[in-house]
Protein backbone atom coordinates (compact mmCIF):
# COMPACT_ATOMS: atom_id res chain seq x y z
CA UNK A 1 0.00 0.00 0.00
CA UNK A 2 3.13 2.58 0.55
CA UNK A 3 4.92 1.29 -2.36
CA UNK A 4 1.77 1.97 -4.11
CA UNK A 5 0.97 5.71 -2.72
CA UNK A 6 4.86 6.60 -3.20
CA UNK A 7 3.93 5.71 -7.29
CA UNK A 8 1.17 7.99 -6.99
CA UNK A 9 3.05 10.76 -5.33
CA UNK A 10 5.79 10.15 -7.85
CA UNK A 11 3.29 10.67 -10.60
CA UNK A 12 2.19 13.85 -9.61
CA UNK A 13 5.04 15.73 -9.14
CA UNK A 14 6.53 14.10 -12.24
CA UNK A 15 3.27 15.74 -13.98
CA UNK A 16 3.87 18.78 -12.02
CA UNK A 17 7.72 18.89 -12.63
CA UNK A 18 6.78 18.81 -16.37
CA UNK A 19 5.64 22.67 -16.10
CA UNK A 20 8.68 24.08 -14.88
CA UNK A 21 10.04 24.98 -17.78
CA UNK A 22 7.68 25.98 -19.52
CA UNK A 23 6.74 28.68 -16.37
CA UNK A 24 10.22 29.93 -16.27
CA UNK A 25 10.54 30.37 -20.36
CA UNK A 26 6.53 32.31 -20.25
CA UNK A 27 8.11 34.97 -17.18
CA UNK A 28 11.73 35.52 -19.22
CA UNK A 29 13.45 33.49 -16.61
CA UNK A 30 15.72 31.97 -20.06
CA UNK A 31 14.95 31.59 -23.61
CA UNK A 32 14.33 28.83 -26.31
CA UNK A 33 13.97 28.02 -29.79
CA UNK A 34 10.94 27.77 -31.63
CA UNK A 35 11.93 24.10 -32.01
CA UNK A 36 12.56 23.66 -28.43
CA UNK A 37 10.15 25.64 -27.00
CA UNK A 38 7.33 23.48 -29.01
CA UNK A 39 9.02 20.61 -26.56
CA UNK A 40 8.68 22.76 -23.72
CA UNK A 41 5.50 24.09 -23.86
CA UNK A 42 4.19 20.52 -25.30
CA UNK A 43 5.64 18.45 -22.14
CA UNK A 44 3.55 21.32 -19.89
CA UNK A 45 0.26 20.67 -22.22
CA UNK A 46 0.41 17.16 -21.48
CA UNK A 47 1.51 17.02 -18.18
CA UNK A 48 -1.49 19.53 -17.07
CA UNK A 49 -3.82 17.31 -19.10
CA UNK A 50 -2.46 14.42 -16.53
CA UNK A 51 -3.19 16.22 -13.77
CA UNK A 52 -6.69 17.14 -14.97
CA UNK A 53 -7.76 13.55 -15.35
CA UNK A 54 -6.67 12.27 -12.41
CA UNK A 55 -8.57 15.13 -10.62
CA UNK A 56 -11.41 14.77 -12.56
CA UNK A 57 -11.68 11.09 -11.47
CA UNK A 58 -11.30 12.02 -8.08
CA UNK A 59 -13.68 14.81 -8.12
CA UNK A 60 -16.69 12.19 -8.83
CA UNK A 61 -17.16 11.26 -5.37
CA UNK A 62 -18.09 15.14 -4.73
CA UNK A 63 -20.08 16.37 -8.23
CA UNK A 64 -22.27 15.28 -11.08
CA UNK A 65 -20.37 13.11 -13.51
CA UNK A 66 -22.13 15.98 -16.09
CA UNK A 67 -20.48 18.86 -14.20
CA UNK A 68 -16.73 17.33 -13.79
CA UNK A 69 -17.01 16.66 -17.77
CA UNK A 70 -18.29 20.64 -18.50
CA UNK A 71 -15.14 21.59 -16.01
CA UNK A 72 -13.13 19.68 -17.57
CA UNK A 73 -13.76 20.73 -21.22
CA UNK A 74 -13.91 24.12 -19.86
CA UNK A 75 -10.28 24.14 -18.77
CA UNK A 76 -8.53 21.66 -21.83
CA UNK A 77 -10.44 24.25 -24.53
CA UNK A 78 -8.63 27.81 -22.59
CA UNK A 79 -6.03 27.12 -25.43
CA UNK A 80 -8.37 27.82 -28.00
CA UNK A 81 -9.84 30.71 -26.34
CA UNK A 82 -6.71 32.34 -26.05
CA UNK A 83 -5.36 31.86 -29.49
CA UNK A 84 -8.73 32.82 -31.24
CA UNK A 85 -9.61 35.97 -28.79
CA UNK A 86 -5.48 37.27 -29.75
CA UNK A 87 -6.38 37.07 -33.43
CA UNK A 88 -9.52 38.61 -32.95
CA UNK A 89 -7.81 41.70 -31.09
CA UNK A 90 -5.24 42.30 -33.56
CA UNK A 91 -8.06 42.30 -36.28
CA UNK A 92 -9.43 45.02 -34.24
CA UNK A 93 -6.79 46.88 -34.88
CA UNK A 94 -5.36 45.36 -38.52
CA UNK A 95 -8.34 44.09 -40.11
CA UNK A 96 -6.13 43.64 -43.37
CA UNK A 97 -3.69 41.75 -41.93
CA UNK A 98 -5.55 39.70 -39.55
CA UNK A 99 -9.25 39.95 -40.43
CA UNK A 100 -9.12 36.39 -41.81
CA UNK A 101 -8.09 34.29 -38.86
CA UNK A 102 -10.20 34.38 -36.11
CA UNK A 103 -12.62 32.72 -38.37
CA UNK A 104 -9.99 30.07 -39.73
CA UNK A 105 -8.16 28.99 -36.31
CA UNK A 106 -12.03 28.71 -35.02
CA UNK A 107 -13.49 26.66 -38.44
CA UNK A 108 -9.94 24.59 -38.32
CA UNK A 109 -10.60 23.90 -34.22
CA UNK A 110 -14.05 22.96 -34.61
CA UNK A 111 -13.27 20.82 -37.64
CA UNK A 112 -10.22 18.91 -35.91
CA UNK A 113 -12.51 18.39 -32.97
CA UNK A 114 -14.96 16.40 -34.62
CA UNK A 115 -12.98 14.79 -37.50
CA UNK A 116 -10.34 13.84 -35.70
CA UNK A 117 -10.73 14.31 -31.91
CA UNK A 118 -14.56 12.30 -32.06
CA UNK A 119 -12.76 9.00 -34.25
CA UNK A 120 -9.64 9.00 -32.18
CA UNK A 121 -11.72 8.55 -28.44
CA UNK A 122 -13.64 5.71 -30.48
CA UNK A 123 -10.81 3.92 -32.30
CA UNK A 124 -9.45 3.72 -28.86
CA UNK A 125 -12.19 2.18 -27.40
CA UNK A 126 -12.48 -0.03 -30.22
CA UNK A 127 -8.98 -1.21 -29.94
CA UNK A 128 -9.65 -1.78 -26.36
CA UNK A 129 -12.91 -3.68 -26.65
CA UNK A 130 -13.20 -4.54 -30.15
CA UNK A 131 -16.48 -3.14 -29.77
CA UNK A 132 -17.78 -1.70 -32.55
CA UNK A 133 -20.94 0.04 -30.65
CA UNK A 134 -19.68 2.94 -27.68
CA UNK A 135 -22.95 4.14 -26.34
CA UNK A 136 -23.52 6.95 -23.86
CA UNK A 137 -25.78 9.05 -21.70
CA UNK A 138 -28.80 11.63 -21.75
CA UNK A 139 -26.94 14.23 -20.81
CA UNK A 140 -25.31 13.82 -24.15
CA UNK A 141 -28.40 14.16 -26.21
CA UNK A 142 -29.23 17.40 -24.41
CA UNK A 143 -24.86 18.23 -25.32
CA UNK A 144 -25.44 17.03 -29.43
CA UNK A 145 -29.13 19.43 -29.31
CA UNK A 146 -27.06 22.06 -27.69
CA UNK A 147 -24.79 21.82 -30.95
CA UNK A 148 -27.90 21.16 -33.55
CA UNK A 149 -29.05 24.87 -31.82
CA UNK A 150 -25.85 26.65 -32.51
CA UNK A 151 -25.90 24.88 -35.91
CA UNK A 152 -28.76 26.07 -37.47
CA UNK A 153 -28.06 29.39 -36.22
CA UNK A 154 -24.51 29.21 -37.51
CA UNK A 155 -26.17 28.69 -41.29
CA UNK A 156 -28.00 31.94 -40.37
CA UNK A 157 -24.60 33.53 -39.57
CA UNK A 158 -23.43 32.29 -43.10
CA UNK A 159 -26.08 33.70 -45.20
CA UNK A 160 -25.75 36.79 -43.26
CA UNK A 161 -22.28 36.93 -44.06
CA UNK A 162 -20.77 38.93 -40.99
CA UNK A 163 -20.72 38.11 -37.27
CA UNK A 164 -22.35 40.89 -35.01
CA UNK A 165 -22.49 41.61 -31.27
CA UNK A 166 -25.78 40.45 -30.47
CA UNK A 167 -24.83 36.83 -32.30
CA UNK A 168 -23.08 37.05 -28.67
CA UNK A 169 -26.71 36.74 -27.12
CA UNK A 170 -28.34 34.15 -28.91
CA UNK A 171 -24.94 31.63 -28.59
CA UNK A 172 -24.44 32.81 -25.06
CA UNK A 173 -28.21 31.91 -24.43
CA UNK A 174 -27.64 28.16 -26.06
CA UNK A 175 -24.63 27.61 -23.81
CA UNK A 176 -26.09 28.96 -20.55
CA UNK A 177 -29.22 26.51 -21.14
CA UNK A 178 -27.12 23.78 -21.05
CA UNK A 179 -24.89 25.02 -18.21
CA UNK A 180 -28.09 24.88 -16.65
CA UNK A 181 -29.12 21.48 -16.97
CA UNK A 182 -25.50 20.38 -15.79
CA UNK A 183 -25.63 22.44 -12.54
CA UNK A 184 -29.12 20.35 -11.87
CA UNK A 185 -28.14 16.82 -12.69
CA UNK A 186 -27.74 14.28 -10.01
CA UNK A 187 -24.66 13.13 -9.06
CA UNK A 188 -24.29 9.81 -10.87
CA UNK A 189 -24.02 6.57 -8.73
CA UNK A 190 -21.76 4.03 -8.91
CA UNK A 191 -18.57 5.59 -10.27
CA UNK A 192 -15.47 3.62 -11.06
CA UNK A 193 -13.40 2.19 -8.51
CA UNK A 194 -9.97 4.81 -8.75
CA UNK A 195 -6.52 3.63 -8.26
CA UNK A 196 -3.00 5.61 -8.39
CA UNK A 197 -2.98 9.25 -8.40
CA UNK A 198 -6.64 9.40 -8.02
CA UNK A 199 -7.48 7.20 -5.64
CA UNK A 200 -4.36 9.08 -3.55
CA UNK A 201 -6.12 12.89 -4.71
CA UNK A 202 -9.75 11.58 -3.18
CA UNK A 203 -7.82 9.87 -0.30
CA UNK A 204 -8.19 12.99 2.16
CA UNK A 205 -10.87 14.79 4.54
CA UNK A 206 -13.99 16.31 2.66
CA UNK A 207 -12.27 19.87 2.74
CA UNK A 208 -8.63 19.52 2.32
CA UNK A 209 -10.03 17.05 -0.70
CA UNK A 210 -11.85 19.92 -2.21
CA UNK A 211 -9.34 22.70 -1.28
CA UNK A 212 -6.55 20.25 -3.43
CA UNK A 213 -9.16 19.52 -6.19
CA UNK A 214 -9.45 23.31 -6.97
CA UNK A 215 -5.83 23.80 -6.82
CA UNK A 216 -4.76 20.95 -9.14
CA UNK A 217 -7.43 22.45 -11.70
CA UNK A 218 -6.28 26.56 -11.50
CA UNK A 219 -3.03 25.18 -11.51
CA UNK A 220 -3.46 22.68 -14.56
CA UNK A 221 -5.71 25.61 -16.34
CA UNK A 222 -2.99 28.22 -15.91
CA UNK A 223 -0.82 26.33 -17.28
CA UNK A 224 -2.41 25.17 -20.30
CA UNK A 225 -3.41 29.33 -20.37
CA UNK A 226 0.15 30.80 -20.16
CA UNK A 227 1.57 27.81 -22.53
CA UNK A 228 -0.99 27.87 -25.36
CA UNK A 229 0.20 30.93 -27.14
CA UNK A 230 3.71 30.48 -27.27
CA UNK A 231 3.32 26.79 -28.27
CA UNK A 232 1.12 27.50 -31.10
CA UNK A 233 3.60 30.30 -32.25
CA UNK A 234 6.50 28.04 -32.15
CA UNK A 235 4.96 25.66 -33.74
CA UNK A 236 4.20 28.45 -36.55
CA UNK A 237 7.37 29.15 -36.81
CA UNK A 238 8.68 26.07 -37.05
CA UNK A 239 6.26 25.38 -39.77
CA UNK A 240 7.51 28.23 -41.38
CA UNK A 241 10.94 27.48 -41.61
CA UNK A 242 9.63 24.58 -43.57
CA UNK A 243 7.65 26.68 -46.03
CA UNK A 244 3.85 26.11 -44.96
CA UNK A 245 1.61 28.97 -46.06
CA UNK A 246 0.78 30.97 -42.68
CA UNK A 247 -3.31 30.75 -43.59
CA UNK A 248 -2.81 26.91 -43.12
CA UNK A 249 -0.76 27.03 -39.91
CA UNK A 250 -3.22 29.40 -38.60
CA UNK A 251 -5.99 27.44 -39.31
CA UNK A 252 -4.61 24.09 -38.82
CA UNK A 253 -1.51 23.62 -36.93
CA UNK A 254 -2.63 26.04 -34.19
CA UNK A 255 -5.67 24.56 -33.67
CA UNK A 256 -3.53 21.25 -33.45
CA UNK A 257 -1.81 22.81 -30.76
CA UNK A 258 -4.44 24.24 -28.54
CA UNK A 259 -6.77 21.04 -29.20
CA UNK A 260 -4.04 18.71 -27.82
CA UNK A 261 -5.18 18.77 -24.08
CA UNK A 262 -8.41 18.28 -25.46
CA UNK A 263 -7.25 15.38 -27.30
CA UNK A 264 -4.63 13.84 -24.36
CA UNK A 265 -7.77 14.27 -21.52
CA UNK A 266 -10.01 12.41 -23.80
CA UNK A 267 -7.90 9.81 -24.44
CA UNK A 268 -6.56 9.18 -20.82
CA UNK A 269 -9.88 9.23 -19.73
CA UNK A 270 -10.84 6.33 -22.28
CA UNK A 271 -8.26 4.69 -21.11
CA UNK A 272 -8.58 4.78 -17.49
CA UNK A 273 -12.12 5.48 -16.85
CA UNK A 274 -14.47 5.14 -19.51
CA UNK A 275 -15.17 5.82 -23.22
CA UNK A 276 -18.27 6.94 -22.66
CA UNK A 277 -16.55 10.19 -20.34
CA UNK A 278 -14.41 10.63 -22.91
CA UNK A 279 -16.26 11.34 -25.90
CA UNK A 280 -19.03 13.17 -23.56
CA UNK A 281 -15.26 15.29 -22.96
CA UNK A 282 -15.40 16.08 -26.39
CA UNK A 283 -18.93 16.60 -27.24
CA UNK A 284 -18.68 19.24 -24.11
CA UNK A 285 -15.36 21.10 -25.60
CA UNK A 286 -17.87 20.97 -28.63
CA UNK A 287 -20.21 22.74 -27.26
CA UNK A 288 -18.18 24.66 -25.82
CA UNK A 289 -16.19 25.65 -29.32
CA UNK A 290 -19.33 26.55 -31.39
CA UNK A 291 -20.81 28.75 -28.53
CA UNK A 292 -18.35 30.75 -26.57
CA UNK A 293 -15.41 30.57 -28.82
CA UNK A 294 -18.12 32.03 -31.61
CA UNK A 295 -19.33 34.36 -29.65
CA UNK A 296 -16.03 36.05 -28.52
CA UNK A 297 -15.15 36.95 -32.13
CA UNK A 298 -17.30 39.93 -32.53
CA UNK A 299 -17.10 40.98 -28.58
CA UNK A 300 -13.33 40.91 -28.42
CA UNK A 301 -13.44 42.51 -32.12
CA UNK A 302 -15.72 45.10 -31.26
CA UNK A 303 -14.05 46.16 -27.87
CA UNK A 304 -10.56 46.34 -29.64
CA UNK A 305 -12.28 48.26 -32.80
CA UNK A 306 -13.45 50.52 -30.52
CA UNK A 307 -17.28 50.22 -32.25
CA UNK A 308 -20.00 47.82 -32.64
CA UNK A 309 -19.29 47.39 -35.95
CA UNK A 310 -19.92 44.02 -37.70
CA UNK A 311 -17.32 41.49 -38.06
CA UNK A 312 -17.49 40.56 -41.98
CA UNK A 313 -16.32 37.54 -43.91
CA UNK A 314 -14.60 37.21 -46.89
CA UNK A 315 -15.72 34.50 -49.33
CA UNK A 316 -13.00 32.04 -48.04
CA UNK A 317 -14.35 32.97 -44.66
CA UNK A 318 -18.04 32.10 -45.48
CA UNK A 319 -17.31 28.44 -47.30
CA UNK A 320 -14.99 27.36 -43.90
CA UNK A 321 -17.97 28.28 -41.60
CA UNK A 322 -20.46 26.64 -44.00
CA UNK A 323 -18.27 23.87 -44.18
CA UNK A 324 -18.12 23.80 -40.14
CA UNK A 325 -21.69 24.30 -40.09
CA UNK A 326 -22.18 21.00 -42.45
CA UNK A 327 -20.14 18.73 -40.50
CA UNK A 328 -21.16 19.62 -37.25
CA UNK A 329 -25.17 18.88 -38.57
CA UNK A 330 -24.27 15.44 -39.89
CA UNK A 331 -22.63 14.45 -36.89
CA UNK A 332 -25.47 15.70 -34.63
CA UNK A 333 -27.65 13.68 -37.32
CA UNK A 334 -25.32 10.91 -36.31
CA UNK A 335 -25.07 10.69 -32.72
CA UNK A 336 -28.52 11.42 -32.86
CA UNK A 337 -29.80 7.90 -31.12
CA UNK A 338 -27.00 8.33 -28.49
CA UNK A 339 -24.45 5.69 -30.05
CA UNK A 340 -21.24 6.25 -31.86
CA UNK A 341 -20.25 3.19 -34.44
CA UNK A 342 -17.31 2.01 -36.08
CA UNK A 343 -18.33 2.91 -39.45
CA UNK A 344 -19.59 6.48 -37.80
CA UNK A 345 -16.06 7.37 -36.59
CA UNK A 346 -14.92 6.14 -39.84
CA UNK A 347 -16.36 8.24 -42.26
CA UNK A 348 -16.00 11.47 -39.80
CA UNK A 349 -12.26 10.71 -40.01
CA UNK A 350 -12.06 9.88 -44.20
CA UNK A 351 -14.22 12.77 -44.79
CA UNK A 352 -12.52 15.19 -42.73
CA UNK A 353 -8.84 13.57 -44.46
CA UNK A 354 -10.21 14.57 -47.91
CA UNK A 355 -11.30 17.75 -46.88
CA UNK A 356 -7.66 18.67 -46.03
CA UNK A 357 -6.14 16.67 -49.01
CA UNK A 358 -8.17 19.05 -51.47
CA UNK A 359 -7.80 21.92 -49.83
CA UNK A 360 -9.31 24.64 -52.89
CA UNK A 361 -12.71 26.76 -53.30
CA UNK A 362 -15.43 23.92 -55.20
CA UNK A 363 -13.84 21.15 -53.10
CA UNK A 364 -15.19 22.83 -49.84
CA UNK A 365 -18.76 23.23 -51.30
CA UNK A 366 -18.52 19.73 -52.24
CA UNK A 367 -17.28 18.24 -48.45
CA UNK A 368 -20.09 20.25 -47.15
CA UNK A 369 -22.59 18.96 -49.85
CA UNK A 370 -21.96 15.72 -48.68
CA UNK A 371 -22.26 16.18 -45.13
CA UNK A 372 -25.50 17.74 -45.92
CA UNK A 373 -26.37 14.49 -48.20
CA UNK A 374 -25.58 11.74 -45.01
CA UNK A 375 -27.02 13.49 -43.08
CA UNK A 376 -30.36 13.77 -44.97
CA UNK A 377 -30.47 10.08 -45.94
CA UNK A 378 -29.54 9.26 -42.42
CA UNK A 379 -32.80 11.45 -41.62
CA UNK A 380 -34.78 9.26 -44.80
CA UNK A 381 -33.03 5.91 -43.62
CA UNK A 382 -34.22 6.27 -39.70
CA UNK A 383 -37.24 8.89 -39.17
CA UNK A 384 -37.40 8.70 -35.63
CA UNK A 385 -33.44 9.19 -35.41
CA UNK A 386 -34.45 13.24 -34.49
CA UNK A 387 -37.64 12.41 -32.82
CA UNK A 388 -35.49 10.21 -30.39
CA UNK A 389 -32.65 12.89 -29.94
CA UNK A 390 -35.66 15.25 -28.60
CA UNK A 391 -36.77 12.89 -26.59
CA UNK A 392 -34.12 11.96 -24.59
CA UNK A 393 -33.25 15.81 -24.37
CA UNK A 394 -36.53 16.60 -23.06
CA UNK A 395 -35.31 13.48 -20.44
CA UNK A 396 -31.98 15.00 -19.73
CA UNK A 397 -33.81 18.48 -18.54
CA UNK A 398 -36.53 16.72 -16.14
CA UNK A 399 -33.19 14.83 -14.78
CA UNK A 400 -34.51 11.48 -15.53
CA UNK A 401 -31.32 8.86 -15.14
CA UNK A 402 -28.50 9.21 -16.91
CA UNK A 403 -28.41 5.69 -18.56
CA UNK A 404 -27.35 4.53 -22.05
CA UNK A 405 -29.76 3.12 -24.41
CA UNK A 406 -29.99 -0.87 -24.44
Amino acid sequence: MRENTRSAWILILGAFASTVPAVLVRFGFFEASPLVGVLIFGFAICGSAFLISWAAEAAQKHISHGLIIAIVALIVVLPEYAIDMMFSWKAGNDFATYGSYPIANMTGANRLLIGLGWPMVFFIYWLRTRSRVLSFGIQQAVEISAIGAATIYAFFIVLRGTLVFYDAFVLGGIFLAYLFFLTHTKKEEGEAELFGPAKLLASFSAPLNYAILVLIFLAAAGVIFLSADPFGENLIHVGESFGIDKFVLVQWVAPLASELPEFVVAALLVMRISASMGIATLISSKVNQWTLLILSIPLVYAVSAGSLAPFPFDARQTEELFLTASQSLFAVILLARRTFTFRGAALLAVLFLGQLAFPRTEIRYVFSFIYLGLGAGLIIIDRQRILVLFRDALKGFRGEKNGVPS
